[in-house]
């Protein structure tokens, strides 16, 4: 599994400030909505990710990696993760593979823009 692999799944939970504009996290959550993701907000929407009733293909961390840490529990299960610029963390990379969940260190606007271009 690569990047993109996880740019072509449909479920996204965004953990981030989602509701404010001047966020990173609010950029990304209307990208992934603007290219038919669904998309479930943890830390707005949703208390935590294991409040989602759906299968979670990825997770996409935007948030400082200190709270990270705090949503990443024993329960969760996806089929991957999304750590972009900035919440990378020595802890978060250790709890992900604990998890066994894969991780990209990288931005989903940008993965969006390559969608985009994989479409034309």
């Amino acid at each position: 599994m690569d990047f993109m692999d996880l740019m072509r799944m449909k479920n996204f939970v965004v953990l981030g400030s989602t509701s404010n504009k001047e966020k990173k996290a609010y950029e990304i959550k209307e990208a992934l909505l603007n290219h038919g993701k669904n998309v479930f907000c943890v830390r707005e929407e949703y208390p935590n990710i294991s409040s989602i009733d759906k299968e979670i293909d990825v997770i996409d961390i935007c948030m400082n990696p200190k709270f990270t840490l705090e949503y990443l529990t024993d329960d969760i299960k996806a089929k991957g993760a999304i750590i972009q610029p900035g919440a990378e963390s020595d802890e978060v990379h250790k709890r992900l593979k604990e998890l066994n969940i894969p991780y990209f260190e990288a931005c989903a606007l940008v993965g969006c823009i390559r969608l985009d271009s994989e479409n034309n």
